[in-house]
């Protein structure tokens, strides 16, 4: 099922979407987050993780829809239009916290060890007297 849910804030839109998979009922996403560039542009930017790399095949045609917008300015209105006109459902769910999927969790979690290890690296430099 294709299906996107948003996040806002003072500062920021961030929209997600991405597709579930019906066997592990895991959702596969990628983002598009709004940053302010100065006072008056805000810039897309996508965001992806490597375990969700799998939906690309099944998102082709919303990639293809950001490649015709390439070098205007899309606003998160714009582009939930976009989403709405390839069948993307609003998953009202998600509308009202910002929940992280399993995938993205995992994500995390790994970035976690690896980030723990790199410390105890450093830790172990410190102690012997490397640094």
């Amino acid at each position: 099922m294709k299906k996107y849910y948003a996040f806002s804030n003072q500062k920021d839109n961030e929209i997600f979407f991405g597709v579930e998979d019906d066997k592990t009922d895991l959702f596969f996403e990628l983002s598009i987050e709004w940053n302010w560039i100065g006072r008056e542009y805000q810039a897309a930017r996508v965001e992806m993780y490597q375990d969700s790399w799998k939906s690309i095949p099944h998102i082709q045609d919303v990639l293809s829809g950001m490649a015709e917008e390439s070098g205007n300015r899309i606003s998160p209105d714009d582009f939930v239009k976009m989403l709405e006109r390839f069948g993307y459902k609003k998953d009202e769910k998600s509308q009202d916290n910002y929940p992280l999927s399993e995938a993205r969790s995992r994500s995390l979690a790994i970035k976690l060890r690896e980030l723990e290890g790199e410390a105890q690296n450093i830790r172990d430099r410190l102690y012997s007297g490397y640094i």
